[in-house]
């Protein structure tokens, strides 16, 4: 924050000066340290961030600033900040994990999203309007599904070039990129199983409400107990892991980035999950736990008695 007086006041004088030759960068002028966006790859080839700026306080240019990674304000992301404790770092994310999937599962393996009014629930619908909106609400649910792979994708890369004063932070921090990327994959997976399985154009898009609930639970977690305490979400990088890790790059792997195997996997397990559905006429969940059913010979649940309603019950 900088003090800007009266006409009169002699501070006036000394500082918008330097607010006219800053540069266009201006957060970079006023502060020795340089956040990397999501854009921003640990494996391109430049050298660390230079800032040219000049110092409102001391006058002497800022050679070279502190890169930061920022990493999203969630439960995994907790395990790399450093007010938080060893055995917090290890639980916390877990306890998000344990969450997410305990409603996914109970979300998914209901018996109204895999059986209905006597028949399996079928991806395929004789109207084309419900099966361009569930075309629609898969391409929703696998864009919401991207924004936390982009934030493990931001974990990952504070784990590869990070500076890390303890020893068991790296550790827990693989431990927490391990459960969120399997957990996205999941909700992703238990998303497009549900949508194909609606039966009506409004029942699409509520569905994918729940995906956007489940998504977001360890966000909204996070930023309520950072309301509490203090919590910081960035990481240092170490200029000589960065470089180390780029010579490795382009001795291994040979041009393919962090940001690309986020996004391969989740695409890929969407197409392949929505091919074989398509081509058995069956839901993936379906599939995968009872394999290929047809309602060719449903069977008639009949109510004898007028008392009692059919019950349906899987075992």
């Amino acid at each position: 924050q900088l003090p800007v007086g009266k006409m009169d006041d002699p501070l006036r004088g000394d500082v918008l000066p330097w607010i006219r030759e800053a540069p266009a960068f201006s957060p970079g002028a006023r502060s020795d340290k340089v956040f990397w966006g999501r854009s921003d790859s640990i494996t391109d080839e430049r050298e660390p961030m230079m800032v040219a700026a000049v110092s409102p306080f001391g006058g002497q240019p800022l050679q070279e600033a502190i890169e930061m990674i920022e990493l999203e304000a969630d439960f995994y992301a907790l395990s790399l900040s450093p007010q938080v404790s060893c055995h917090a770092a290890f639980c916390a994310p877990i306890v998000s994990a344990i969450a997410q999937l305990s409603v996914l599962y109970f979300l998914a393996f209901q018996n109204e999203n895999m059986f209905e009014e006597g028949k399996w629930k079928q991806p395929i619908s004789p109207y084309w309007s419900l099966n361009v909106m569930k075309l629609i609400s898969i391409v929703v649910s696998l864009f919401k599904v991207s924004t936390e792979l982009q934030h493990a994708q931001q974990l990952c890369r504070a784990l590869f070039v990070g500076r890390f004063q303890e020893d068991f932070r790296q550790v827990a921090g693989w431990w927490a990129l391990a459960l969120q990327y399997s957990t996205a994959l999941c909700v992703l997976f238990v998303s497009l199983s549900i949508v194909l399985g609606a039966t009506s154009c409004v029942g699409c898009f509520l569905k994918i409400f729940s995906v956007f609930i489940i998504v977001d639970m360890d966000n909204l977690a996070a930023k309520f107990v950072n309301g509490m305490i203090f919590l910081e979400f960035h990481v240092t990088v170490d200029p000589e892991r960065l470089r180390a890790f780029r010579q490795r790059h382009r001795e291994r792997i040979k041009g393919i980035s962090i940001r690309t195997i986020f996004m391969i996997m989740p695409v890929a397990l969407i197409l392949l999950s929505g091919i074989v559905s398509l081509y058995f006429n069956t839901t993936p969940l379906t599939l995968l736990v009872f394999g290929q059913v047809d309602n060719v010979h449903a069977p008639k649940m009949i109510n004898i008695g007028g008392c009692c309603p059919p019950i349906l019950r899987l075992e």
